[in-house]
């Protein structure tokens, strides 16, 4: 495999948000508009935008969706925030950075489709997926650095049809991507395996790349959560979809706070908080 550089120390200022799969231009996606997220960042001087923000492997909208991307970012530097986008499965070349280390190590961040060499088990891509990182691997061992692993995977995200292009936006985009789970029951069964399993994956992933971890943060299954242990706090920050609610993360270097989210004119909001975390 081509040897990939060591990552960069990046300027990222704190306070800091992080929010996830916005999945703009997806037909199911609740935003219509990026303005509508804006008012989550809060008095936020970083904005990290954990992957999946934008679908572009779709040919038929990728364009729409990367105009939406572009809006978003516009936003944020008018807002005067500094946007940063790690990569999701569904965005798997918005930028080179896959994951972000943050507070001396404290703070870990990466999408989560990392996490399983399937990249999600219950797609109908999985198997393709998993063909193509053993056609990669070549009889190599399992990955040896964090930037091996997620090379790897965004690699093999580059074959999978994400969705269907005819199907409409709005409601009918939301309701069919429901019914699509309805009709395929081993669809929910693998989701509801990897669901149940997300925090032993977690862990394992954290204790081979990052075992100094405090807080890890993921999307990518869409299950908004945060999960405690004695020495690790596991967050996902859901999606903007259906079946989800997202979470939002406002963090600096003492704590981080998760909150819900409400939609309330035409705009999502800070909900009460969750959870805090202790990061000093």
């Amino acid at each position: 495999m081509t040897a990939i550089p060591p990552s960069r120390e990046l300027p990222i200022e704190a306070p800091i948000v992080v929010l996830s799969d916005l999945h703009l231009g997806h037909p199911a996606s609740f935003i219509k508009d990026p303005a509508e997220v804006i008012p989550l960042l809060g008095p936020a001087k970083t904005a990290i935008f954990n992957g999946d923000t934008f679908e572009q492997l779709n040919l038929e909208r990728c364009e729409r969706a990367r105009q939406m991307m572009l809006r978003l970012l516009d936003l944020c530097h008018a807002r005067g925030v500094r946007p940063f986008m790690l990569t999701g499965n569904h965005d798997p070349r918005a930028s080179s950075l896959h994951y972000l280390d943050l507070f001396d190590g404290r703070v870990f961040l990466t999408h989560g489709d990392g996490l399983h060499d399937a990249v999600a088990p219950w797609s109908r891509e999985a198997p393709a997926v998993l063909e193509e990182r053993r056609r990669l691997l070549r009889n190599e061992a399992y990955p040896p650095d964090i930037d091996h692993q997620l090379f790897l995977t965004k690699q093999t995200e580059l074959i999978a049809a994400l969705y269907d292009h005819k199907t409409p936006s709005g409601f009918i985009g939301q309701s069919s991507m429901v019914a699509k789970f309805a009709i395929k029951p081993w669809r929910i069964i693998y989701a509801l395996s990897y669901w149940s399993r997300v925090v032993h994956y977690s862990r394992e992933f954290t204790h081979r790349y990052r075992p100094s971890t405090k807080l890890f943060l993921i999307g990518h299954t869409h299950r908004a959560g945060v999960w405690m242990s004695r020495d690790m706090t596991v967050v996902n920050t859901g999606s903007f979809q259906p079946l989800s609610r997202p979470l939002i993360v406002h963090m600096n270097e003492q704590k981080a706070v998760i909150h819900r989210t409400k939609y309330q004119n035409g705009a999502y909001h800070l909900a009460e908080g969750l959870h805090h975390v202790d990061l000093a």
